[in-house]
């Protein structure tokens, strides 16, 4: 890459460019999201089978998501996978990211990724740019440590990025008003705390870096709401906006450098680190601390972090290349510090532990009969474990278990001599060494479809003994490959999921209501409500012509509910299910058929206005038989079905309340029975059916 084109992509980036027109807390155009994924390895049964160390990763993807700041949105993405050359892609590590040896095969060199990232930007030399990551590891040690590894130049410009944890933060202490303390969160925690639902494959780098990009919009869109309600846009003391200040590696040296600072901060220290595993750390570097100090929690323990203070300024610059070796079995960070990190720390920090202090410090275990150390991590483990419950590493000499329960009924020990373990009666399999139940012990099925469930098992003479009874309802079937009991409602065993066509009868533990039908299906046989039109166990129809017919007629009568209710005036009884409607129903809650039969309407009353609806003087009853709504004389049209009041009957001057519609002289009723609707004699057919009048003899 030519030198103009470097000061071109330099000057570019300056934060002092103009920013007319941008939102005024961020001084970039563009904002670049990317995400590195790397080889990596893990085996904790055995450390030395480790084929790619933790400080030796390779670049196997390098993808970018480019979002445009004023327009707050994602304009471009790529995805360039990288073809290792010292490491290769493991089980664990396609496990972990999805990326398989085939697919870097033939993928280009990381130079060539690096060159696709460089040329976006050259096509855009107008306008400002900024990395952004999730954490400052793809831009503080991997990059930069693999680039200079492989003779790629990388220009500055790489070295400044915003890290998407500390924005987020810089975002949640803004909103509250008060400073908080930082803390490392993951991709998911970040998405939940901006509100954000995560899509795509965690620890994919396009998927990666599209979240990543997704929630700069997010922080862009709050900031500026934030400036919006605030008008002034004053900041709280001791607050920063979030996308205004960005990490510059460069400018953290410089400084460094000018300071003369002796203070180096580390990151990522193991938890139980000691004073001599870190000077030994820091003394790779061929220097030796003057003081190390641990930051402390809230509980006093090490948080991870730590500040080391070399002698000299020179020796400071010699333990910064230690950034990224592993100590113990964690890569550490080791970054430029000052005298202002000691300071904001006096509260919080202490020495290490000596190796006698962090030995005390470990909370002793009582060890019990048959407990056990792994020899690869010295994990305490209980006796019943066969593998070690931190690493997996297998127990080199099981011992027989001991236990101090009692034995239950039905319960039994495990024949493995090297095993012995104590199994509840349920398991068919030891749960200590997975070996099978003993011969002789089996679930042991009732008689009848009326009966109980017990554990049986036979005595040393060969005497069955039953134990813990348990309901057997009629249906209910014992599963043929695990002896499972399992309700008659299911076809599926609940523990090993075998699906049976065994033959059941029809449950009769719920009482037979009118209507109610059994499933003809012969390896069912469900007992299904009258409503229900397939069954619902094996969906299978219903068969014909088994329909509800409920003994009642018209006059009042009602079906044998469970719960009586009361029929007013008005309320009918769906012709289709039986259902009862209240009168302002035109078609049935249940079924959602009609209440008209062949024109006519079905209802067990004729049709009163109720004393309740308080009629008064020029309220009118709508005019479409079908919704016979009484409404106020304030209206136009219909509430209930929106019809015009033209035609409609309406109460005369001079009502005062009671019964409206008395029988008049010339009066008649519907003569279809299933309406009997009063009518005026002015009417020539039915107001509610639209029955015609009767002939008058």
């Amino acid at each position: 890459m030519s030198a103009d084109l470097v000061g071109s992509l330099l000057s570019s980036l300056s934060l002092q460019g103009d920013a007319d027109g941008l939102i005024p807390h961020c001084p970039y155009d563009f904002i670049i999201a990317v995400d590195l994924e790397a080889t990596c390895d893990e085996n904790h049964a055995d450390p030395s089978a480790v084929q790619v160390p933790r400080d030796k990763g390779e670049i196997i993807e390098l993808s970018y998501a480019v979002v445009s700041v004023p327009e707050r949105r994602i304009v471009h993405q790529r995805q360039n996978f990288v073809r290792p050359i010292e490491t290769t892609v493991t089980a664990y590590c396609t496990q972990l990211t999805g990326i398989t040896p085939e697919l870097v095969e033939n993928a280009g060199t990381l130079r060539e990724a690096v060159e696709d990232l460089l040329s976006f930007i050259q096509t855009n030399p107008q306008s400002t740019f900024c990395f952004m990551a999730h954490g400052e590891w793809d831009f503080r040690f991997q990059l930069p440590r693999e680039c200079q590894e492989k003779a790629i130049p990388l220009p500055p410009l790489f070295g400044v990025f915003f890290d998407i944890t500390k924005e987020v933060h810089r975002m949640i202490t803004l909103s509250a008003g008060v400073p908080r303390p930082a803390s490392t969160a993951s991709l998911l925690s970040l998405c939940k705390a901006m509100g954000l639902q995560h899509e795509g494959r965690l620890h994919s780098g396009l998927d990666d870096a599209v979240t990543v990009a997704r929630l700069a919009i997010i922080l862009l869109q709050r900031v500026h709401t934030w400036f919006a309600e605030k008008g002034d846009g004053a900041l709280p003391p001791g607050l920063e906006l979030p996308l205004s200040i960005p990490i510059d590696l460069g400018q953290e040296i410089e400084d460094f450098a000018v300071a003369r600072s002796r203070v180096v901060r580390l990151g990522g220290v193991p938890f139980k680190a000691t004073q001599t595993q870190v000077l030994t750390f820091i003394g790779e570097s061929g220097v030796t601390p003057e003081s190390m100090w641990m930051i402390k929690n809230a509980e006093g323990r090490s948080d991870g972090r730590g500040l080391v203070v070399l002698h000299t300024h020179e020796d400071a610059m010699a333990a910064l290349s230690l950034n990224g070796r592993v100590m113990g079995d964690r890569v550490v960070q080791v970054t430029p510090g000052s005298e202002v990190d000691l300071e904001e720390t006096a509260a919080v920090r202490g020495p290490f532990l000596t190796d006698f202090e962090a030995q005390q410090a470990t909370p002793s275990q009582e060890v019990k009969p048959g407990d056990w150390l792994c020899p690869t991590c010295q994990f305490h483990n209980f006796a019943s474990r066969r593998s070690c419950s931190k690493c997996h590493a297998v127990n080199p000499s099981p011992t027989p278990y001991v236990s101090n329960q009692p034995l239950k009924p039905g319960d039994w020990i495990c024949q493995d001599p090297t095993c012995t373990f104590q199994n509840f009666a349920s398991r068919m399999l030891c749960m200590r060494c997975r070996g099978p139940r003993p011969a002789g012990m089996e679930l042991a099925r009732p008689n009848g479809m009326n009966g109980t469930l017990g554990i049986s098992f036979l005595t040393p003479d060969g005497t069955p003994v039953q134990q813990r009874p348990q309901e057997v309802r009629p249906g209910d079937w014992f599963c043929p490959n695990c002896q499972f009991h399992n309700f008659a409602s299911r076809r599926n065993c609940v523990k090993c999921s075998l699906t049976v066509t065994l033959p059941a009868p029809p449950r009769s533990f719920a009482p037979n209501k009118p209507g109610d039908w059994a499933c003809p299906n012969p390896a069912c046989g469900f007992h299904n409500f009258q409503y229900r039109n397939e069954c619902k166990v094996c969906q299978t129809v219903k068969p014909a012509g088994m329909e509800y017919h409920p003994a009642m007629h018209m006059q009042g009568a009602r079906p044998q509910l469970s719960r009586p209710v009361e029929l007013r005036p008005g309320d009918w009884l769906c012709p289709h299910c039986q259902t009862h409607n209240f009168a302002s129903r035109r078609a049935c809650m249940k079924c959602n058929a009609s209440m008209h039969v062949n024109g006519g309407m079905v209802r067990p009353h004729h049709h009163k206005p109720s004393s309740k609806n308080n009629l008064r003087p020029g309220d009118w009853l709508c005019p479409d038989p079908t919704c016979a709504f009484w409404n106020f004389k304030s209206k136009t049209a219909c509430t209930r079905c929106g019809r015009a009041s033209v035609g409609a009957q309406i109460v005369p001057e001079g009502y005062n309340g009671g019964t409206f519609g008395a029988r008049r002289e010339g009066d008649w009723d519907c003569p279809i029975q299933e309406c009997g609707f009063h009518n005026f004699r002015s009417r020539t057919e039915c107001h509610r059916c639209g029955a015609m009048k009767p002939v008058e003899e």
